[in-house]
């Protein structure tokens, strides 16, 4: 009975060390956005989310950090726009949280708003022509809004 105690426990010690290693190349195998997304197939529309205060994008089971330099500030908050191109995401970059665009090739990131009040939770419409965003309303801090954008380009955007 002790052998097969230790014969089970052995088994169990060598799959655990086996998915810590798969965990292991997988994770070394992370690349830079513009690597990892140049290959993703047509049609393919990657995940984004946060971790640490950085936005990452996944495609094929690759993850890519779309926003590395950023230790002094929070990315939050991604959404993927519907062709899978741009990923737009607040950041406290500048102070006050605004909202960005990241090209998901490029990893080219703008800034797309500009106010004197948090701007949170970007949302793209069906379309990809507009992201709407939740901010306070000037007038008065306790009050919050939704408020579009128009986005312009590949990665421009311009204010309504």
């Amino acid at each position: 009975m002790t052998k097969t105690a230790y014969g089970n426990y052995f088994k169990m010690v060598v799959v655990a060390m086996a998915v810590l290693a798969v965990m292991l190349v997988v994770l070394a195998r992370a690349k830079p956005a513009e690597e990892t997304l140049a290959e993703s197939p047509r049609g393919h529309i990657p995940i984004a989310f946060e971790e640490e205060g950085d936005i990452w994008v996944a495609t094929k089971m690759r993850p890519a950090n779309l926003t590395p330099d950023t230790a002094n500030s929070n990315d939050v908050e991604p959404s993927v726009s519907p062709d899978g191109r741009q990923v737009a995401f607040a950041s406290n970059r500048g102070g006050e949280f605004e909202i960005y665009l990241a090209n998901v090739i490029t990893g080219e990131v703008e800034q797309v708003t500009d106010n004197a009040v948090d701007d949170r939770k970007p949302l793209w419409s069906p379309d990809g022509k507009w992201i709407s965003y939740k901010s306070s309303h000037y007038a008065s801090p306790t009050n919050s809004g939704i408020f579009p954008v128009k986005v312009a380009g590949t990665l421009g955007s311009q204010a309504c």
